[in-house]
């Protein structure tokens, strides 16, 4: 889970964003863990964008 945080972090941003970025893939890869389905995620990621869109 913490490679995989520290993974989207990376990709996203790696100046000072770097943390709000890895914590948001950390929920990503929990959510992943609980549901199994990785549908879920992709939905919270979705809607993650759609309100910083806004």
């Amino acid at each position: 889970m913490i490679v995989n945080a520290v993974i989207f972090g990376a990709l996203h941003d790696t100046g000072i964003n770097f943390p709000i970025y890895a914590i948001m893939g950390a929920i990503l890869a929990v959510t992943y863990m609980r549901t199994r389905d990785i549908k879920c995620s992709i939905g919270i990621h979705i809607l993650n964008n759609f309100i910083s869109f806004i």
